[in-house]
């Protein structure tokens, strides 16, 4: 990781209003990441590694799906070429010298994006084209150059193809997103089953994603209401049917317990011993008067 510099120009600059913040964030974070030529591996474990580790902690799954759709924004604006290169794949920030003056930079690690380039077909579970680059004639979208061979999509560091099924069945270990979620519920029945249903809420995709956010949210409403957990769902439940969604219930106004026959009389006895004594105060205080005047 290096010490970069952000021009002010940079943030009036067009192409950088149309991204997210989020991205606007990642943008800069990679002139860190790569070497003092722009150029740095094209690794999404790094990358989440160096930028967003405390992300990582709190929420693997959600920080590694807003990273790898803020590189393809990035991508698919033309602000960052991706490449591969004598069998490895680099990251470099377009117009890197517009970005960055560095002064007396370090011998460049990786090379810069040449004529014997080639941008990978599948990077992010699709095809991935640069802007204005069509496919070369006779390979078709789904071959490899060349070959008309079949190319799965590159599979995510450490493990599986995205585009393969989630077939194993969560665990019950819990997480320490859903130990926050697990804080905040009021119903604590089944914590295994809420376990594995929190987890498979979580790994959701497309117009069904589902934050974290959503699901302490949900349950801080649930809390909010006061409610005897034995009336509100277990947690399992409420994630299965879509609890987060739910608009908060006004809070029931809580109503003084009546008193008992006992304690009514008692009040009662007090009142008329607190009369007597008022009355006698009263006619003390005539007598003590009328003595004034006839003195």
């Amino acid at each position: 990781m290096r010490i970069r510099s952000i021009k002010p120009e940079f943030w009036r600059s067009d192409d950088i209003d149309a991204l997210s913040i989020p991205d606007r964030l990642l943008f800069i974070g990679l002139w860190s990441y790569v070497d003092d030529n722009g150029v740095g591996l094209f690794s999404l474990k790094d990358i989440v590694g160096d930028l967003f580790a405390g992300d990582m902690l709190r929420d693997s799954n959600e920080t590694l799906i807003r990273v790898k759709e803020g590189l393809k924004a990035l991508f698919e604006r033309g602000l960052i070429e991706i490449y591969s290169q004598d069998g490895n794949t680099y990251l470099a920030i377009t117009n890197w010298g517009k970005h960055q003056r560095v002064p007396n930079p370090n011998k460049p690690r990786y090379p810069r994006p040449s004529a014997d380039s080639e941008t990978p077909l599948y990077l992010f579970n699709e095809s991935l084209i640069r802007p204005n680059e069509s496919l070369r004639t006779g390979t078709g979208e789904q071959g490899n150059r060349g070959t008309g061979e079949q190319i799965p999509p590159i599979a995510p560091q450490g493990g599986r193809s995205e585009s393969e099924p989630e077939t194993h069945e969560p665990t019950s270990e819990p997480t320490r997103s859903f130990e926050q979620f697990w804080s905040l519920y009021p119903n604590h029945d089944y914590p295994d089953a809420a376990v594995r249903e929190f987890k498979r809420v979580l790994r959701r995709t497309g117009t069904e994603r589902v934050t974290l956010v959503a699901l302490l949210q949900g349950a801080q409403m649930l809390r909010d209401e006061h409610r005897d957990p034995k009336y509100i769902p277990s947690a399992s439940k409420w994630l299965h049917d879509g609890g987060w969604k739910n608009k908060p219930k006004p809070r029931a106004q809580q109503r003084a317990p009546a008193a008992s026959r006992s304690q009514q009389n008692l009040n009662h006895n007090r009142q008329v011993v607190e009369r007597a004594i008022a009355q006698e105060q009263e006619q003390e205080r005539k007598r003590q008067t009328r003595k004034e005047l006839t003195a």
